[in-house]
């Protein structure tokens, strides 16, 4: 049978989970005295981020120039010769690829921890504010909304963000812009003097998108072409309008 602790004048002790804390008396209170003592949470670290200026090679597989990323292994020879994961595949795991000297291969946390630190935005002067570690730059850059787009037009070398571009056409080139809503209809007329315009999304990602019509055979047939204005945009659909 259990046995039923009968309640007691006192009040049960609590036990607190272990924090760093300090000591500190009330306003007013002497040193000495018998004042009421405030704990305080220690305030945690906080992260500091420092901008730091590395050789890119240093962050590329000496063997196959593809940047570096989790797992890196060195070898424990003298250089500390290193190699990414799929080089590290294909070698002999007991010599040096470069120096020849005897030993094995080891995964060097340092490396990883600097790779996995480095982080990079190379549309930052675009706008972009999505910083990636720089192995992953790559992939980033091609799907990034913010990559550069060159003008269209002839002779022109201006280069900017899809914003930058649109604002470039209608000042520059005199391009009409027209505001646009997903989901609705829209009635649009090209003339053969403006054959192309722009259209603005007015909802929350405000893309651009080009729309161009051009004659086919005479002019006996019409195509309209639409595309997303950002860098390696391919022509979303191509309709052939036949009188």
């Amino acid at each position: 049978m259990e046995k039923v602790q009968q309640p007691s004048g006192k009040k049960p002790r609590v036990e607190s989970p272990s924090v760093g804390v300090k000591e500190v008396l009330e306003e007013g209170q002497p040193s000495g005295g018998a004042g009421a003592m405030v704990a305080m949470e220690a305030a945690a670290p906080i992260a500091e981020e420092h901008v730091v200026c590395v050789d890119k090679d240093e962050l590329h597989c000496p063997r196959c120039s593809v940047p570096l990323k989790p797992p890196i292994f060195q070898f424990q020879c003298d250089a500390g010769h290193v190699a990414c994961n799929t080089c590290h595949g294909l070698l002999p795991k007991n010599k040096c690829y470069s120096c020849h000297q005897d030993g094995s291969y080891g995964r060097s946390a340092v490396l990883e921890g600097i790779v996995g630190s480095a982080r990079i935005c190379p549309n930052h002067a675009y706008g972009c504010r999505s910083y990636v570690t720089y192995h992953a730059a790559a992939d980033h850059q091609r799907a990034c909304p913010h990559a550069p787009c060159r003008c269209s037009e002839p002779g022109c070398g201006f280069l900017g963000s899809p914003p930058e571009l649109r604002d470039h056409l209608r000042d520059a080139h005199a391009w009409p812009v027209d505001k646009v809503r997903y989901g609705e209809m829209h009635h649009l007329r090209l003339p053969e003097s403006q054959p192309r315009r722009l259209l603005v999304a007015e909802d929350d990602d405000g893309r651009v998108f080009l729309v161009s019509a051009s004659a086919h055979a005479g002019g006996a047939r019409h195509g309209v072409a639409v595309a997303c204005v950002r860098a390696a945009a391919a022509c979303l659909f191509r309709v052939v309008i036949i009188p």
